[in-house]
């Protein structure tokens, strides 16, 4: 897959907090950047209180497996990516394949089974044969991460791009289903119509403005289906809105060092009608 001519580049060191493009991060260092507001983090805001939000700040998120295969395909697919280690082990329920996975956990590595290695291969040789998801991979660069500064709160915002071309984002996901009706509930269940404008929005305020945001979406299951897909022009709107309103949460949270949760009133609640026998 080609990538953009280093002359094309903004390269300088993440851990300097210049704002602008950064190529070549490590994906722990990336995660690590302190006080900035990432598309994930600016979903939760919009989603759940200022408290969870800190608590994921501060804690982290716990592992998840079916996020490990989605890493793997990704580093196999876009060429870069988090470490992987892979673990020679039929599965995780022996006491040696859980020491070496938590080991791989404590370094900032992603542990896989060789099996799930395997079936990551398939998958990538099963979007080879998309022509439109292979195409929009043939120019571009992997893994790009971006620092930038809201205008109207001051506050530090993060991205990491799975794919800059010159022209669009392009996002890869994974799912169990991965039929476009299907990947537009998960849009809406998981925030990604709040990952394009946040992407996109901070490119141009970057001075890197593109056209479009593309997701590639592919099955686990086999035959490993690949659909391409791309947000409506509301959607958009609606992500950019929902963006805002936790830019200006965090801002306000980071400024005042309160991070609320459910409150202190007691709360009059209404049983939903379809709840009730």
């Amino acid at each position: 897959m080609a990538h953009l001519d280093h002359e094309e580049r903004i390269v300088i060191e993440f851990a300097d907090e210049t704002d602008g493009l950064h190529f070549d991060v490590p994906e722990a260092e990336y995660h690590a950047h302190p006080g900035s507001l990432s598309s994930t983090g600016a979903k939760l805001l919009a989603t759940r209180t200022p408290a969870e939000f800190r608590h994921n700040q501060l804690n982290g998120r716990a592992p998840k497996k079916v996020f490990d295969l989605g890493t793997l395909v990704h580093k196999i697919v876009l060429g870069a990516g988090a470490t992987i280690v892979t673990v020679d082990a039929a599965d995780w329920r022996t006491k040696a394949a859980k020491e070496e996975r938590d080991q791989a956990y404590a370094d900032g590595k992603t542990p896989v089974l060789e099996r799930d290695w395997k079936r990551a291969e398939r998958m990538a040789d099963a979007l080879s044969l998309s022509k439109t998801a292979t195409d929009l991979l043939s120019v571009g660069a992997p893994e790009v991460s971006m620092l930038g500064t809201d205008p109207e709160t001051g506050v530090r915002l993060r991205g990491r791009l799975d794919w800059l071309r010159p022209d669009a984002v392009v996002d890869f996901k994974t799912a169990a289903d991965a039929s476009p009706h299907a990947f537009a509930r998960a849009a809406g269940d998981f925030g990604y119509y709040q990952q394009d404008p946040f992407y996109r929005d901070l490119l141009h305020l970057l001075g890197s403005p593109v056209d479009d945001f593309i997701f590639i979406v592919q099955s686990t299951e086999p035959p490993h289906l690949v659909s391409v897909n791309r947000l409506t022009r509301d959607d958009v709107i609606d992500g950019r809105t929902a963006n805002r309103r936790a830019i200006t949460t965090y801002a306000i949270c980071t400024d005042t060092g309160n991070w609320p949760g459910y409150g202190d009133q007691i709360n009059t609640i209404s049983v939903p009608p379809f709840k009730k026998k």
